[in-house]
C-alpha cells in the first residue's frame, strides 16, 4: 500500500482504500500475516498499477473517469450482509 486512507470490515471481509495507488483492496477474510495479497482489486487492473482513471489498465492515467476507474479513493463503506 502507498497511502491507505480508510479501513472497513464487513461480513468478514477487510476493505482498504489506497488513495496513493487509486484503488480499493478487498480481502475475503482478515489477514493474520504480513504481505498477503488482496483477493480483489477495484480501480486498477493489477496490484502493481496505480494511475488515476486508468480505464484501459495499462498503467497510464487516461484522465477520463469511468465506472471501472478511481482517482484518490478516500473512503470505503459496506453494508454487512444479513
Amino acid at each position: 500500500m502507498y497511502m491507505p486512507e480508510t479501513v472497513a470490515i464487513a461480513g468478514g471481509k477487510l476493505i482498504v482504500s489506497d488513495s496513493g495507488r487509486n484503488l480499493v483492496l478487498i480481502w475475503d477474510s482478515v489477514s493474520t500475516a504480513n504481505g498477503q495479497p488482496a483477493d480483489l482489486v477495484l480501480g486498477q487492473g493489477t496490484l502493481t498499477t496505480g494511475a488515476e482513471n486508468d480505464d484501459d489498465h495499462d498503467g497510464t492515467g487516461d484522465g477520463s473517469p469511468s465506472a471501472r476507474t478511481m482517482d484518490y479513493p478516500a473512503g470505503v463503506w459496506s453494508e454487512e450482509p444479513a
